[in-house]
């Protein structure tokens, strides 16, 4: 039957003359030709630093759209649908932005409400700060790596550099620590590293820096003596003064090993007092030095003859122990003994008046007495190569001629 021609339909008991068209029943809202809906904000990214942003509704079978910021679309009005909607200007408070959408097809349906949101964010990461970290404080080792340390709040990337225009550096994600940093070459001295942060709204600090010492170069004329170079000590305490000298260094460790076993760092000094080990003989002081980075200068050396002992053993016998000298001239031998002795003093008289040095022998075969008959003492002392002296020792015999 042609659609133009009438249909008698019954309802509810009565006769009603109704169209073709107007029979087929209304689409519903599960049947709404509105297909692969996506409401976009700034394309979607996450963040903004402006409240303005741009607002696209991508919807197959739109043909009206109604866009607010409130839930119950107060004041909002339809619009005919374009995939570009526009500009969507929020409020100054930073946080999250949220976009409501209403759209409609051809038909009146009106699909679910679609909300898009973005967060306004326009302070940029709080407390940047950067911190170079490396044994002992400075940079002594020639690759010249060192550790970051790294601290912004709410930072997403990063951009590091050694120099401030940041020249060839790149935006990387944030990390707290970046160990293996290699510090520019070229002189040593004091090096910066430069650090800003950024956002996921693209918001930037202020670069930071911080600087470090680059210090691979050990300190260098390393030099000691002992009491001025003498050869020899006596001092009976075996007490020496050491005379020290570096350039660059600022600390410095001492020891009569080789091995430096024991011995500790200690801040430089031009002269220090030092007791030798006890035991007579040569002995010898090492010193090296070291800088405030740590390096460590080439071992100095400097020898010394420790002989604080005088002649050991010493003895004085006349006429090989006689009672008596009979000699009419007054003659008598004299018989010595001193290990390690180079010189003796012999003398009549306790205060060695008029007496001087020779050198050392163990038999002096004619010395002549003093005085009249009677009780007579020869005294002598002993001397060895370097000074040290004896006591006195002395021999009596009876002169009777």
């Amino acid at each position: 039957m042609d659609r133009f021609l009438l249909k008698i339909a019954l309802v509810g008991g009565c006769l009603g003359w109704l169209s073709y068209a107007q029979a087929q029943p209304a689409a519903s809202n599960d049947e709404a030709k509105v297909q692969n809906v996506r409401v976009l904000l700034n394309e979607g990214n996450k963040y903004t630093a402006t409240p303005a942003v741009q607002l696209k509704i991508e919807a197959m079978g739109a043909r009206q759209v109604m866009v607010s910021q409130n839930e119950a679309f107060a004041g909002a009005e339809w619009k005919d649908y374009q995939p570009v909607f526009g500009q969507i200007n929020f409020d100054d408070k930073e946080g999250e932005k949220k976009i409501y959408v209403k759209i409609k097809d051809k038909y009146g349906n009106v699909a679910p409400v679609v909300v898009a949101s973005i967060i306004y964010d326009r302070t940029p990461p709080k407390s940047g700060a950067i911190e170079i970290t490396v044994d002992g404080g400075f940079v002594n080792n020639p690759e010249r790596l060192v550790t970051l340390e790294l601290n912004a709040a709410n930072a997403k990337y990063m951009q590091i550099s050694n120099n401030a225009a940041f020249r060839e550096a790149r935006w990387q994600a944030y990390r707290a620590s970046v160990p293996n940093w290699k510090l520019e070459g070229g002189t040593e001295g004091i090096k910066k590293v430069y650090v800003k942060f950024r956002d996921g709204a693209g918001n930037e600090t202020a670069s930071s820096f911080a600087e470090i010492l680059v210090d691979a170069q050990p300190p260098v004329d390393a030099r000691v003596s002992i009491n001025s170079d003498q050869k020899v000590t006596t001092d009976r305490s075996g007490q020496v003064k050491l005379g020290l000298m570096i350039r660059g260094g600022q600390e410095m460790k001492i020891s009569e090993q080789a091995s430096f076993a024991g011995a500790e760092w200690q801040p430089f000094k031009p002269t220090l007092a030092w007791t030798l080990s006890e035991g007579q003989g040569e002995k010898t002081i090492y010193v090296k030095y070291r800088d405030q980075a740590q390096n460590e200068s080439e071992v100095a050396m400097d020898k010394i003859i420790l002989d604080n002992q005088p002649p050991q053993n010493c003895s004085l016998t006349i006429n090989n122990g006689a009672k008596y000298a009979e000699d009419p001239d007054k003659f008598v031998e004299l018989r010595l003994m001193a290990d390690g002795a180079t010189f003796m003093m012999i003398s009549n008289t306790l205060d060695f008046a008029g007496g001087r040095w020779e050198a050392y022998r163990d038999n002096v075969p004619r010395w002549r007495l003093s005085g009249e008959n009677g009780e007579k003492t020869v005294y002598v002392r002993f001397k060895d190569e370097h000074g040290n002296e004896t006591g006195v020792f002395k021999a009596t015999i009876i002169l009777a001629i």
